[in-house]
């Protein structure tokens, strides 16, 4: 699959800032230039550009011999549909994802370090995610699934070989204003906020994933429930 990558280098490997292709599916390679792919830039899959572009950027092209006719473009924002991530990337930059509209599958390789914040704003089609290889705690997935308030299916792969399939289903929050006391309180709706709060130093505890059963019943469609 022929593919542009502009990127610079750090200490520890390859920051991806920008792609350009011609497909809907991106897969970010897991070396570029013999040096291990370990972060996305700032608004790298975004619809928009990032306000501050990195110093240095050099640009390679991958797979020269599949370069079609057509005009490449950049592989951001509504035009991508599925991203798979490399097992190398440790850090994700501020929002990497934003306004990919049409993103429904995402999948991750390996454990992250670093998230950047917005990372799926407006981000709605997306509803399945993959979780490949990683540890069973501290793997970042935690801080992936807070970014996200809608319901989304996920399927968990740890590297000892289990596997695990879960929804986590929506919610939203409001504020309501309490006269007497002089403050906002924060109500949640839907069971999906305390689905998210299912983990314990980053690790996911299933017995709390499994005692919430019986509120989702109440507070969700069957299908979901199902």
């Amino acid at each position: 699959m022929y593919l542009k990558i502009d990127y610079v280098e750090r200490e520890d490997g390859i920051c991806v800032c920008r792609c350009y292709g011609y497909e809907e599916v991106l897969i970010i390679p897991e070396e570029i230039q013999g040096k291990p792919v370990t972060e996305l830039y700032d608004h790298a899959l975004a619809s928009s550009r990032s306000a501050k572009e990195p110093a240095n950027m050099q640009q390679v092209v991958l797979y020269e011999e599949e370069r079609g006719f057509a005009e490449e473009r950049e592989l951001a924002g509504e035009f991508l549909k599925e991203v798979y991530l490399p097992s190398s990337l440790k850090r994700i930059g501020n929002y990497a994802f934003y306004f990919c509209r049409n993103l429904h599958t995402l999948r991750f390789r390996g454990d992250l370090e670093e998230m950047g914040s917005g990372l799926f704003v407006w981000c709605k089609s997306l509803k399945y995610l993959v979780f490949d290889q990683i540890s069973r705690s501290r793997n970042g997935m935690e801080h992936i699934l807070a970014d996200i308030t809608w319901e989304v299916e996920t399927r968990w792969r740890f590297r000892d070989g289990t596997v695990l399939q879960l929804t986590f289903p929506e919610y939203y929050e409001e504020a309501v204003e309490n006269t007497p006391a002089r403050n906002i309180d924060t109500q949640w709706h839907g069971s999906g906020y305390k689905y998210r709060q299912c983990f314990r130093d980053q690790a996911m505890i299933l017995r709390h994933y499994d005692d919430i059963f019986p509120y989702a019943v109440g507070n969700e469609f069957s299908d979901t429930c199902i």
